[in-house]
């Protein structure tokens, strides 16, 4: 039986993800990112904006390109195309709308200022926000290409939905076990949902979208939530 090169997709997912996850612990790192020589603060940002873009390049060109090379390369077009078919506006409109709305009315209580936003910053100027901003929109969506896009598409295209989001959600579930219990569970049904709307509309665009919505209203609802943080428009 010869090798079907679909199933390379989610290694390369996986292996980018580990060297992007650990990376920070490396010597190299630390002198990029101004260990000893900095303050903690500008270390800490330094140090995550540092590993948002090495996740934007791995999951994304770099995955891309190994696909290039490897396999497979073929009609399939990883979702990077407009959302499509008749119900591409409805999940566009629903979904941004939930996720602007649950943010939105979600208790003070059940954000997590501890943690958000990752970057641990006492004061906030006007360029830390735009900094923070841009650095999750491109790692997002390559974030998003890897999950709903590099490993979805094809193993749709071999396998049928069931089994493909299965498998997505199950991968993206379990890289949200360090952030807790509560993401972790959260990114079952959250994750099984955005494959299905990835399916639907034969695009990973709008679950970048909502995704995007979320992580950006949650760092700056938790931003303002932390009495430790305090934001200087200058």
């Amino acid at each position: 039986m010869s090798f079907n090169p679909i199933w390379l997709t989610p290694v390369y997912f996986i292996i980018p993800y580990l060297i992007y996850w650990f990376a920070p612990e490396s010597s190299l790192w630390g002198h990029l990112s101004g260990k000893g020589k900095k303050s903690a603060e500008t270390v800490s940002r330094n140090t995550l904006y540092l590993q948002k873009f090495l996740g934007f390049i791995l999951l994304g060109p770099a995955a891309l390109g190994a696909a290039a090379i490897w396999g497979p390369v073929s009609d399939i077009r990883f979702g990077l195309q407009w959302p499509s078919g008749p119900h591409a506006l409805l999940w566009l409109f629903i979904s941004t709308a939930v996720a602007v709305l649950s943010m939105a009315l979600r208790s003070k209580k059940s954000l997590n200022p501890d943690y958000y936003p990752q970057v641990r910053l006492s004061q906030w100027k006007s360029i830390d926000i735009f900094l923070n901003s841009l650095f999750w929109v491109v790692y997002l969506f390559s974030y998003e290409f890897a999950f709903r896009g590099m490993m979805f598409f094809p193993l749709l295209e071999t396998l049928g939905f069931w089994p493909a989001a299965i498998i997505g959600t199950v991968i993206y579930s379990s890289v949200h076990i360090p952030k807790g219990a509560q993401e972790a569970i959260t990114a079952l049904p959250f994750g099984f949902l955005l494959y299905y709307i990835a399916m639907d509309t034969s695009s990973m665009v709008i679950p970048f979208i909502v995704h995007l919505i979320l992580a950006l209203m949650n760092d700056y609802r938790s931003l303002k939530a932390n009495p430790k943080m305090k934001v200087i428009w200058s």
